[in-house]
């Protein structure tokens, strides 16, 4: 690996945790419908701004000892751990899919997907939601970027695919279990993951997504952790599915091309 690709790869990963201290801000404000630029950022208990020096990515968290500068109450973990994470998540996009873009710029709709993916995840977990708008959002961004590819109709067919597919499996569990059971967020959040991936890879998310999420729903219905009746995230699931899509494909049609098949 060049000194030039890994110094790059540094810069990226900075940024990501950059971003991630900024998908904060999104996972704390958009379930409330909160503007994410106004107010700025500020302590939750006593609202006290944070200053740019008590902002930095992870650093900061460690200085303050995990503490609000102001009123000592306790800043939780899962803030540094989302800035790491971001960061991690950047970095792997940029060394797996490098070879694929004739410039860096065109890493930065990538980079956008893997937010809005993550962001997602998380507010799914806390709130069990997927709001609208951020998916819009990513919907918008992936059919613009579709523009620039060759095969861009192939981004908007899986964006309605996306949502048809999602839309019927609703309308079969609604049917099975005589009440909703898929909610109207999946819907727009699997056009979004269409939108970026094409119908191929948009087809192979939903399959990792409900194949894995079947086997923590078991687990959780055998454990006792939850109930038949109780709601079970799988905004977390398409995301992943959203992630491993394309490289699940990559070994895929390595393991074809080996065995002759």
């Amino acid at each position: 690996m060049g000194s030039e690709v890994l110094l790059s790869g540094i810069l990226v990963i900075i940024l990501g945790l950059c971003v991630g201290s900024f998908l904060n801000v999104v996972i704390c404000r958009f379930p409330k419908g909160e503007s994410i630029v106004f107010p700025s950022s500020h302590c939750p208990i006593c609202k006290y701004p944070i200053k740019a020096y008590d902002n930095i990515p992870i650093l900061s968290w460690i200085i303050l000892k995990g503490k609000c500068r102001k009123c000592n109450c306790r800043i939780p973990l899962r803030y540094p751990v989302i800035e790491l994470t971001t960061g991690m998540l950047f970095g792997i996009q940029y060394f797996l899919y490098l070879k694929n873009f004739s410039s860096n710029l065109e890493l930065i709709p990538l980079f956008i997907f893997v937010s809005v993916l993550y962001s997602q995840s998380v507010i799914d977990i806390e709130t069990q939601m997927l709001p609208f708008s951020l998916s819009l959002f990513g919907i918008f961004t992936g059919l613009l970027w579709a523009l620039f590819r060759n095969t861009w109709w192939d981004y908007y067919l899986a964006c309605a695919a996306g949502f048809a597919i999602m839309g019927m499996i609703g309308l079969v569990g609604k049917y099975i279990y005589k009440k909703e059971a898929m909610g109207g967020g999946d819907l727009v959040f699997a056009a979004f993951l269409g939108s970026f991936l094409g119908v191929k890879n948009m087809v192979t998310a939903l399959f990792i997504a409900f194949f894995v999420s079947g086997i923590f729903a078991i687990f959780f219905l055998v454990s006792g952790m939850k109930g038949r009746k109780d709601e079970f995230p799988l905004g977390p699931f398409l995301a992943l599915g959203g992630f491993l899509s394309q490289p699940f494909m990559n070994i895929s049609e390595g393991l074809r091309k080996y065995f002759g098949f």
